[in-house]
């Protein structure tokens, strides 16, 4: 067997009626040998089959994958039907958990829903952007970059965030250097005050340093509405991912001149 995709796999055996792998791994195999394709495959072929909405738990690029192996090998392409959150059972499934209130009507529960797949984009650009910051920082002008070349008041406030949290010793660490204590707008403003460093990595874009502060600026408006429980509207979901594609590729490119 390939990989199993977890997801996908506890949804098969959820719409069958089974409660074990067992059942789903001869399916496989049978449908291997009928149709010639690779376990991945048979297995996103067969939850497609049982009217399960599988583009849930697949890439676009195996979405489109397997409705062409299905019309190839003459099977039925189960046109699949989102359905709409029902005000009896207001359930949003994290994982194996299911968490339920009674009061909270199903546009709530199907908002934190949208948002959960909105977060990790906004944990990884952040976190990137942080990671770049500190990168380049170090080295250019060593460990001691932190008091040398930040800005007093970028410095106090993080040292106040550090202060706080000592007094809530119960409570999980943000990290273990300072910079794990600033926010989203601190790197803008570590990256403006050290603009010779940086501008380097942004001559070849035509707003420059700009280009970064735009994505951190629109992202921010974002990530603070998402950190304060409010929705988003379609559009900028769509901003999120692409500035955040926008970024990735950025640092694909400069990656030979960061490691240098």
């Amino acid at each position: 067997m390939g990989k199993i995709n977890r997801p996908l796999r506890d949804a098969i055996k959820e719409a069958a009626g089974v409660s074990t792998d067992r059942s789903v791994q001869l399916w496989i195999k049978e449908f291997r040998r009928k149709h010639l394709v690779s376990p991945e495959q048979a297995e996103r072929m067969i939850g497609y089959q049982k009217g399960i909405d599988i583009q849930r738990f697949l890439t676009e690029e195996q979405l489109v994958e397997t409705r062409q192996l299905l019309t190839r090998e003459g099977l039925p392409v189960v046109q699949v039907v989102r359905q709409s959150p029902t005000p009896e059972r207001k359930v949003l499934k994290v994982r194996s958990k299911e968490l339920e209130d009674p009061l909270l009507p199903p546009s709530v529960v199907e908002d934190a829903r949208r948002m959960a797949e909105v977060y990790p984009y906004l944990y990884m650009f952040e976190n990137s952007v942080r990671n770049f910051v500190r990168t380049v920082m170090e080295k250019k002008h060593g460990k001691d970059w932190w008091e040398e070349h930040v800005g007093k008041a970028v410095r106090d406030e993080v040292e106040k965030r550090i202060k706080d949290e000592e007094q809530n010793a119960w409570h999980g660490k943000r990290g273990t250097h300072s910079i794990h204590y600033t926010s989203i707008g601190d790197l803008t403003k570590i990256v403006k005050t050290n603009a010779a460093t940086f501008a380097p990595f942004f001559s070849g874009l035509a707003s420059g340093l700009g280009w970064l502060e735009t994505r951190i600026n629109e992202i921010e408006l974002s990530r603070n509405a998402v950190a304060h429980h409010r929705p988003l509207e379609k559009r900028d979901i769509d901003d999120i991912k692409r500035y955040y594609e926008q970024w990735r590729d950025q640092l694909r490119a400069w990656k030979e001149k960061i490691s240098a």
